[in-house]
């Protein structure tokens, strides 16, 4: 199986909306979710890649994607409802200010790439078929088709690594991509093979002669200019280990169908509609930015949601929170809640640190009477929270781990290592001759707990919750580890 599946959310979300238009407004979001869900399946991990404009590449070219139509508030809310959902389902979500989703994945793919993982992009977008290789594969969003480099030379004419100089001759006018007039796919193909790449080939006009020998002079500079738009940015610092933690359990999206009426209190406020658009929703609220800063850039890349509570789509008083609790639990999807009061609990717990409710009882479960908490999401929140200039896993194997952190105004860099012998003073392990490198897990008798299995994983995250609570008591005070309580 694929290591890691990278989605275009762009890609789904609008191949969606545009195949709703005649239903109602919750189809698009029912739908896009249902298909990450089912692209997920094919890899063995996911992310979901998103653009956040205004894009870079108006610098470069001011007309860039200029011709486009400024989305209605509509698709807007649809798009940031799916964002939040897919988050609350395990999704990392990666956005980063000024770049595309194509530039995330190029960067994803790049670290993909340096580990040997195999990856597997879900898009429409043809620009990123030149990242493809024997261990880097794309499918196609709208035909299920899947393409390597065979199936890329065949359509294009030429390798992938090539594609980039086609497209540039070819231009492309749903993205104010200038190329140059008069060559289409086919001739540009013919024109690279021939001369190797798209500078030896606008050399070659004035020799190739003809209308398109006098089309490349003329316009050798709009190809230069489109090549430079056409490629793909592989330097944003995306947090590719946030793929590879495990999603917890799904919540499916007939179960979230309730009665939004039951929810509200007061009579909402009525809206003039938009005469040009059809009645699907009310006013969207865009996105707030929510950036983490890596110390290796100076590229913020957004990881998370929103912190507040009104932008849940969630009810923003007690009331509702009770009937929503209700629902939850009647759902049985959290059946490791006891009753109403345990799952209302855990969505008000979740509520005091910037949680929406599915992602609360998604990662809490409750032990002894107390909330605990997912090692990935306590770490989150401290990442989330802007106290770190940076909080990140160094190394780590089957015997110890290393984290290193700074505090936004601290002079100096903290730094922890875990071992086993941690472990085991932690009572996580215990001594046994029989287990790997003397030590054993604390599961029942004749069963393997997950320090047995994913000893490196379970060393990685202790630690890096060790260290967050040393450094960012403040954030993560109260915060108990399932493994802790048990």
């Amino acid at each position: 199986m694929t290591d890691v599946i990278l989605i275009d959310l762009a890609s789904v979300f609008w191949q969606m909306w545009h195949a709703t238009s005649d239903l109602e407004v919750n189809e698009t979001y029912k739908r896009t979710v249902d298909k990450v869900h089912r692209l997920s399946s094919r890899a063995e991990h996911a992310a979901v890649c998103c653009d956040m404009p205004p894009y870079l590449r108006k610098a470069i070219l001011p007309s860039y994607k200029a011709q486009r139509d400024t989305p209605s508030t509509v698709a807007v809310e649809q798009l940031r409802r799916v964002k939040e959902r897919l988050f609350g389902d395990g999704f990392p979500i990666w956005e980063a200010k000024g770049y595309e989703a194509d530039d995330i994945i190029a960067s994803a793919v790049k670290v993909a790439r340096s580990r040997n993982g195999t990856v597997l992009i879900a898009s429409g977008d043809k620009d990123l078929m030149q990242l493809v290789s024997e261990d880097v594969h794309l499918v196609s969003v709208q035909t299920n088709e899947e393409y390597g480099p065979d199936e890329v030379a065949q359509k294009w004419g030429v390798s992938p690594e090539l594609l980039g100089d086609v497209l540039a001759l070819v231009g492309d006018k749903s993205d104010n991509v200038p190329g140059v007039p008069g060559i289409g796919p086919k001739k540009a193909a013919a024109l690279i093979a021939t001369h190797g790449d798209l500078n030896a080939a606008l050399s070659a006009g004035a020799a190739i002669g003809g209308a398109v020998g006098q089309a490349l002079v003329n316009h050798a500079d709009n190809a230069r200019l489109a090549r430079r738009l056409i490629e793909l940015d592989s330097s944003v610092p995306v947090p590719f280990d946030q793929c590879l933690m495990p999603r917890g359990p799904l919540m499916s999206i007939e179960d979230e169908e309730t009665n939004e009426a039951e929810f509200t209190e007061e009579e909402p406020e009525e809206t003039q509609p938009d005469a040009s658009e059809p009645p699907r929703s009310a006013t969207a609220t865009p996105l707030p930015e929510l950036t983490v800063q890596t110390k290796t850039s100076g590229t913020e890349l957004a990881v998370l949601p929103p912190q507040k509570w009104e932008l849940a789509l969630e009810p923003p008083h007690f009331k509702g929170a009770l009937l929503l609790a209700r629902y939850l639990f009647q759902s049985r999807l959290y059946g490791q809640f006891q009753n109403e009061q345990a799952v209302l609990a855990v969505i008000l717990r979740g509520r005091a640190l910037g949680l929406d409710a599915t992602t609360s009882l998604a990662n809490f479960h409750v032990i002894e009477g107390k909330p605990s908490m997912n090692a990935a999401l306590l770490i989150g929140l401290v990442i989330r929270s802007g106290a770190a200039e940076y909080l990140e896993w160094s190394e780590s194997d089957t015997k110890h781990a290393t984290w290193i952190t700074k505090r936004k105004g601290n002079q100096v860099q903290q730094k922890l290592t875990w071992t086993m012998d941690d472990a085991l003073h932690a009572d996580l392990v215990r001594r046994d001759p029989k287990g790997p490198d003397g030590y054993q897990g604390m599961g029942k008798p004749g069963r393997l707990s997950n320090w047995d299995k994913y000893r490196a994983t379970m060393l990685r995250w202790r630690c890096g919750v060790e260290l967050a609570r040393s450094v960012y008591p403040d954030i993560v005070a109260g915060l108990w580890l399932e493994d802790e309580l048990q």
